[in-house]
């Protein structure tokens, strides 16, 4: 939600790709130069899938949080295009 960089193989080495604010699971992002080599030599795009996780247990502390964070929000995923 918040955006964050995370570290992701890639076939020469691993890169930090920025994930910005409000990205969506399911979304995709293209990594220039990153992909198989093309006919010329030279490497074509990597695509990378964003998957997002939600925690299966959550501390207690962390789950009243929660709770009100959405007494207080706005957004009904419902409602979103």
């Amino acid at each position: 939600m918040l955006g964050t960089k995370v570290k992701i193989p890639t076939l020469k080495s691993a890169v930090a790709l920025a994930i910005r604010a409000g990205t969506q699971s399911g979304q995709q992002q293209r990594l220039r130069g990153m992909g198989l080599p093309s006919k010329n030599g030279s490497a074509g795009y990597l695509y990378v899938e964003i998957v997002m996780k939600v925690p299966e247990n959550v501390p207690e502390k962390e789950k009243r949080l929660w709770e009100e964070l959405q007494k207080s929000s706005t957004f009904n995923p419902r409602n979103a295009p």
